[in-house]
């Protein structure tokens, strides 16, 4: 195999969210409880706000990173009401818990992101045979599934909808709302990066996992924090491109090509002149 060939693969592998060169680790999805951080309790002395908060970070650790769920579905979770629900929201975001990313919606549940200011980290300890351990992540795949098939059939029960992310407007009000949060000065380096990875995964339907994605997120960020270059610009200039895939656009070209997308036109939405990229 050729060096040519060899990079196209890497490259190619990585944009389906493959990273030969990271260690290999194991993801634990939340599924099955609701947590209660104690850190939300002391801090209201509520813990029915601390349930809520749980509920909905639950759902912020689920594919698509956001919390979908309506009032109606996080109140039957817990045992209160819709209107409940909502006063003990408002000042979750209010408090920098959670990002509503569509806060001008109007009759359908909004969509909020986690702002990262609570974290859950837990140790796993594994003594299982290897003919066992195939058996167990078969039956994870299984358990996800059907996770997926009692939410949305306690979802068309109460009427609620967790829309799929597909390019509708829907689509672009949630990327636009991470556009935003990923431009915010007044959150966590940390938060305005996942943003970063959650938007560009949106707008170009790719996996953005990885050391690389990290690494283009993190100068991504830097380019907007330092010399406010919007990455919703970026991604516009980049989706124009004459026959643009893709798959042919690993982080590390786009992180190449980026000053690129600030040159002409795309200066105007700046006003500021764009730097080389060292």
């Amino acid at each position: 195999m050729s060096e040519e060939q060899a990079d196209y693969l890497k490259d190619a592998m990585e944009m389906m969210g493959i990273d030969l060169s990271a260690p290999k680790e194991i993801v634990q999805e939340i599924s099955g409880f609701t947590p209660l951080f104690d850190a939300v309790v002391m801090k209201y002395k509520d813990e029915t706000r601390a349930a809520v908060h749980g509920a909905m970070w639950r759902f912020c650790q689920m594919a698509d990173g956001v919390c979908r769920a309506s009032l109606g579905t996080i109140a039957a979770m817990i045992g209160i009401s819709p209107a409940t629900v909502m006063r003990h929201v408002e000042e979750l975001v209010k408090d920098g818990y959670f990002i509503d990313l569509t806060p001008d919606l109007k009759n359908r549940p909004h969509v909020y992101a986690d702002s990262g200011a609570v974290k859950m980290k837990s140790r796993l300890d594994v003594h299982v045979s290897q003919r066992n351990t195939g058996i167990s992540q078969r039956n994870a795949g299984v358990s996800e599934s059907q996770l997926s098939k009692v939410l949305n059939k306690d979802n068309n029960k109460q009427g609620d909808v967790f829309p799929e992310p597909t390019p509708t407007k829907k689509q672009g009000d949630l990327v636009d709302g991470l556009l935003a949060l990923a431009q915010s000065p007044g959150i966590k380096r940390q938060a305005r990066i996942d943003a970063i990875l959650s938007a560009v995964a949106e707008k170009l339907h790719v996996r953005t996992t990885g050391k690389r994605w990290e690494e283009f997120a993190k100068l991504a960020d830097d380019r907007q924090q330092n010399f406010g270059e919007p990455l919703g610009v970026f991604l516009d200039w980049l989706v124009s491109q004459k026959g643009f895939n893709p798959q042919f656009w690993p982080p590390n070209r786009m992180a190449e090509f980026w000053p690129q997308a600030f040159v002409g036109e795309a200066k105007k939405v700046t006003g500021r002149s764009t730097p080389e990229i060292k």
